[in-house]
């Protein structure tokens, strides 16, 4: 009797336990992979042009003339103009800084560089480096580019490397490791960029936002 009701009491069981398992079976097979079949090859890419450059890695915008002067008046204070502005002790304003950094005003480069000059002269060097470094690289979102002249980047890498080792500022030898990757790219010497990397930015006691933008122009290289 024992056993009978055992079995009767399973029996109750089998067939909810079988429906389950059915169920089971089509929640964990096969279904449809929207990406599946995904792809952002474009083409039309095969046949761009060198003028089209300027359009790449813009997901909204083109850079056209309307929207360039939309923004050409804009100012923003990223983590190397308030660096800069630290290293100067705050007595020029950020906008000044800006305005000679990047947009390379007379009056605000006057400024900035009479400031630098009183204090640390080599400074002074660094961003005549920095500027000439600048002039022999294109500008791929410049509607009217004008041919850059690159003949100087070797011997500009050079000078970075010498600097490097020459120079006892902290502030200013990160910089030098920045701009020699940066040129060791720039000239196409992608191997020296990766070793330049490992040579001068990882051995640095202290990294900030400039290793960072060297390792991404060594991640760049992958």
């Amino acid at each position: 009797m024992k056993r009978f009701k055992l079995s009767f009491g399973l029996s109750r069981f089998r067939r909810p336990a079988l429906l389950l398992a059915i169920l089971l079976g089509f929640a964990c097979g096969p279904s449809f992979d929207m990406n599946e079949y995904m792809s952002f090859f474009m083409p039309e890419s095969a046949t761009s042009q060198p003028g089209d450059s300027r359009y790449f890695f813009t997901p909204q915008f083109y850079n056209d003339a309307e929207i360039s002067e939309q923004y050409s008046d804009s100012i923003v204070i990223d983590e190397n103009i308030r660096a800069w502005s630290t290293y100067v002790g705050n007595s020029l304003s950020e906008t000044q800084i800006y305005k000679a950094l990047y947009s390379e005003e007379a009056d605000a480069v006057e400024a900035l560089k009479a400031k630098l000059a009183k204090t640390n002269a080599p400074a002074v060097t660094y961003l005549d480096f920095a500027w000439a470094a600048d002039d022999g690289q294109g500008n791929p979102w410049d509607p009217n580019p004008t041919q850059a002249d690159s003949t100087q980047l070797p011997e500009l890498l050079d000078n970075a490397k010498t600097a490097y080792r020459t120079t006892t500022d902290a502030f200013l030898k990160e910089r030098y490791a920045f701009q020699a990757v940066k040129l060791a790219c720039e000239t196409e010497e992608y191997k020296q960029a990766q070793q330049l990397y490992d040579q001068l930015v990882k051995p640095l006691p202290k990294h900030t936002f400039m290793s960072d933008w060297a390792l991404c122009r060594r991640a760049g290289l992958h």
